[in-house]
């Protein structure tokens, strides 16, 4: 006569229920997504650490495409609104920017870094430094409508009482026109918007820009 080996049965029987796990419900071990906080301070220095890596890629790029394009020297003056952010009151900026004009047919792409000032009025006064790498890029030859955008990182110094100061992810991106006068100089027009994140008392701030700008290529 032959013997049946009974079956193995689970530990646990579950009748009309979800099934479950055999290893038991787990779940406070798990903490809540919204439970695990980062600090404020690691999460703004791998702001600044992406920024800064972005600022020297764009000048890898231009120094890889030196031996093809064309150096660009530039200098713009801005008018500038903040938006939204007061307690700044209009102010103005100035820029210098270093880059490649490297010529696709029908197109000039120009890998650039760039720093500027540009200073708030109002009842406390502000100012923000900030350096920045991005590219530009124009269609044409004698008239170059382009786009252009930029990120690295900024420095508020908002005077007040307190004063304030601290270090931020700052952007910028926005539309220009160049005429080229000569074939070593542009001259044009541009209009941006440009945004700093917030940081120690102080919420994000963003102004837009317009002004104009002259090229110098050699």
């Amino acid at each position: 006569m032959s013997s049946v080996a009974p079956s193995a049965e689970p530990h646990t029987r579950n009748y009309g229920g979800p099934p479950q796990s055999p290893l038991g419900d787990l779940t406070h071990l798990v903490r809540p997504i919204d439970a695990v906080a980062l600090p404020a301070n690691s999460h703004r220095m791998s702001i600044l650490r992406a920024a800064i890596a972005l600022a020297v890629f764009a000048l890898f790029i231009c120094t890889a495409s030196s031996a093809k394009a064309d150096l660009a020297v530039a200098a713009d003056v801005d008018v500038a609104a903040p938006i939204d952010s007061e307690p700044l009151k209009t102010g103005g900026g100035v820029g210098a920017r270093v880059g490649y004009h490297a010529h696709i047919p029908l197109f000039v792409l120009t890998p650039e870094v760039i720093f500027s000032y540009y200073g708030f009025g109002g009842d406390s006064p502000a100012s923000v430094y900030r350096g920045l790498g991005g590219a530009r890029l124009a269609i044409g030859e004698i008239i170059r409508p382009g786009i252009f955008g930029h990120m690295g990182v900024g420095q508020m110094e908002a005077d007040g009482s307190p004063a304030q100061s601290y270090s931020a992810f700052t952007y910028d991106a926005g539309l220009f026109l160049d005429f080229t006068l000569l074939p070593i100089l542009n001259v044009g027009i541009h209009g941006a918007y440009h945004g700093l994140s917030a940081g120690g008392e102080m919420a994000a701030v963003g102004w837009a820009a317009g002004g104009g700008h002259v090229e110098f290529v050699f």
